[in-house]
C-alpha cells in the first residue's frame, strides 16, 4: 500500500486508532476528516508523509484538510525514533501537539527480557507479543511460569518480548506522567 485515498475514513466516528505503514507516501484529502474519536495515529514512515491539499513537491509541504475535526491537542501521533523533529516541522503534521517517538527493540533469539523506564504500548502490534510474569509454581525440578499478555505496560515493569528473531520492532512509548518506584 502506497497511499490512503481521498475521504477513505471520512466521518468515521468509531475510528479510535490507526497504524500507517512505512510504505505509504501520500494521504488524500479528507482521508480522516470528521474522525472525532481518533486518539492515536502510528506512523512508520521516517519522513513525513505528503498530505492531500499539499503543494506539489517533497513530502510534508503545504497545508492539508486530511485531519479536519480531529482533536490535534489530544490525539497522540507516534513516529519512528529520530523522526519527531521532522514531523514537528512538517505542514499538516506539526499541528499535532502530542508527537511521541517510538522506541526500537531488536530481538536476537525470538525473545528478549526487557525493562523500560517509560510506558510501552503494544496494542497495535500483532507481530510482537509482550508478557508479564504473573505467577509461578516451583516443584523440585519442574516449574511453571504464568505469563499474561499485555498491551500497555507501566514504566519500570520487567517484560518478556516475543517475536521474530533478528527483527526490529518500533514500539510506541510515553513519558512518565507520575513517579513509579518499581525497579527492574
Amino acid at each position: 500500500m502506497t497511499a490512503i485515498g481521498e475521504g477513505a475514513f471520512e466521518n468515521n466516528e468509531t475510528l479510535e486508532k490507526v497504524s500507517i505503514p512505512e510504505t505509504v507516501e501520500f494521504i488524500g484529502d479528507n482521508a480522516f476528516a470528521g474522525c472525532k474519536n481518533l486518539s492515536q495515529i502510528r506512523i512508520f514512515a521516517e519522513e513525513p508523509i505528503k498530505l492531500g491539499s499539499a503543494s506539489a513537491g517533497t513530502r510534508g509541504e503545504g497545508t492539508s484538510n486530511v485531519f479536519a475535526e480531529v482533536d490535534m491537542e489530544t490525539c497522540v501521533l507516534y513516529v519512528p525514533a529520530g523522526s519527531k523533529e521532522k514531523y514537528e516541522q512538517a505542514d499538516g503534521w506539526k499541528e499535532f501537539k502530542n508527537i511521541v517517538e517510538m522506541e526500537s527493540i531488536t530481538l536476537k533469539n525470538n525473545k528478549l527480557a526487557y525493562c523500560s523506564d517509560k510506558n510501552m504500548d503494544f496494542s497495535g502490534r500483532e507481530d510482537v507479543k509482550a508478557f508479564v510474569v504473573t505467577g509461578y509454581d516451583y516443584q523440585g525440578e519442574t516449574s511453571t511460569i504464568w505469563l499474561t499478555r499485555v498491551k500497555d505496560i507501566p514504566a519500570g515493569t520487567p517484560i518478556i518480548v516475543k517475536g521474530t528473531a533478528g527483527t526490529t520492532y518500533k514500539i510506541p512509548i510515553r513519558l512518565l506522567l507520575r513517579l513509579i518506584t518499581r525497579t527492574c
